[in-house]
């Protein structure tokens, strides 16, 4: 993976201001692996894609996440503070699964792919409730003669949910939380690829405020202060604030 700069970062953000989750994600992989193309990238499992994320989140900022929790009961905040390791798990490759059931006297067998920014991609302007699930089917048979996707019965769609589901667990990541001041339980959704772009959008801030600062008061460009390491432009921030 790429070690990525903080110009190339910049030009990330403003290139991803106006897209969709699922594209940002794309293009922040597209950048760290620039010798992989975007249709492969594409087509990883959304548990491979947020795996590498991760990777990227260790390089740019650590190890260390902390977040804001709030309780759906009481309203009450809290801060949580974990390592990437802990919400690390295995994820789905590109091979095809295979679910068979035995439906209404019917034999049904489907192969599935994984769950994947392309198929994110083809479903974005399809408002069907099961666009994405029938979009991850290959091949549908029953009683083995070739059947079309959106004549399988409900129940089948709903099994085909978990099976991919449970193929690809990294692309399902639930944080197990309690309240302190109420004592609820319950899970909250872990967006890797959501949670990593706020976290460059808010360094981005605070980078913006550093050049400002030091083009005020040294009359450099912003390539200039940006060829900067991070040591060096607080050392000057340091002496201009002092």
């Amino acid at each position: 993976m790429t070690t990525l700069s903080a110009a190339r970062l910049l030009d990330v953000l403003a290139q991803g201001a106006d897209a969709p989750p699922y594209a940002r994600a794309l293009l922040l992989l597209a950048t760290a692996s620039p010798s992989t193309t975007q249709d492969a990238l594409a087509d990883w499992s959304l548990g491979r894609r947020d795996a590498a994320l991760f990777d990227l989140r260790e390089q740019l900022f650590g190890s260390t996440i902390e977040a804001l929790a709030v309780c759906p009961q009481c309203g009450a905040q809290s801060t949580l503070n974990f390592q990437t390791a802990a919400i690390r798990a295995p994820f789905a490759s590109t091979d095809l699964r295979q679910l068979q059931a035995q439906i209404d006297g019917h034999a049904y067998s489907l192969w599935l792919r994984p769950v994947s920014t392309a198929a994110l991609i083809a479903v974005a302007n399809d408002s069907r409730r099961e666009a994405l699930l029938l979009e991850c089917i290959v091949e549908a048979q029953r009683d083995g003669a070739p059947l079309p996707a959106t004549d399988l019965p409900a129940e089948l769609l709903a099994r085909c949910g978990n099976a991919l589901a449970e193929a690809d667990p990294q692309a399902d990541i639930q944080l197990a939380l309690a309240c302190i001041e109420c004592g609820e339980n319950w899970n909250a959704p872990f967006d890797p690829a959501g949670f990593l772009w706020s976290e460059i959008e808010r360094w981005a801030e605070r980078l913006l405020r550093e050049v400002h600062v030091l083009a005020s008061a040294y009359g450099w460009s912003e390539a200039d202060i940006l060829a900067l390491s991070a040591v060096r432009r607080r050392r000057y921030l340091e002496m201009v604030t002092a």
